[in-house]
């Protein structure tokens, strides 16, 4: 209708769509297919990995945690010498060691 000007990028895509085949469209336009196909791929990746966490995520809070494990304490190995009866007497650290 004329009535609206075309900026020049317009009037170069309308006399792509007009005047050339698809095939030609498919070669001039190349390089900026395979960059959208790219980013598609690359979204869909990163999308399916952040839902691939969050139901990771899910499960893992779904599981109850057992504040309170009724773990069995390790058995001591019987032994004669009193150094080791009295050193297991006391209250120790992880890592610290008796002298």
């Amino acid at each position: 209708n004329k009535t609206r000007r075309r900026t020049p990028g317009g009037v170069f895509f309308y006399l792509v769509k007009a005047n050339t085949s698809r095939h030609e469209a498919r070669l001039i336009f190349q390089d900026d297919l395979y960059y959208h196909e790219h980013q598609q791929r690359q979204y869909r990746k990163e999308r399916s990995r952040r839902i691939r966490e969050e139901h990771a995520n899910r499960a893992a809070a779904a599981v109850p945690v057992d504040i309170n494990p009724e773990e069995k304490p390790p058995e001591e190995p019987a032994s004669s010498s009193g150094e080791v009866a009295m050193v297991a007497d006391e209250d120790l650290e992880d890592g610290e060691i008796v002298d």
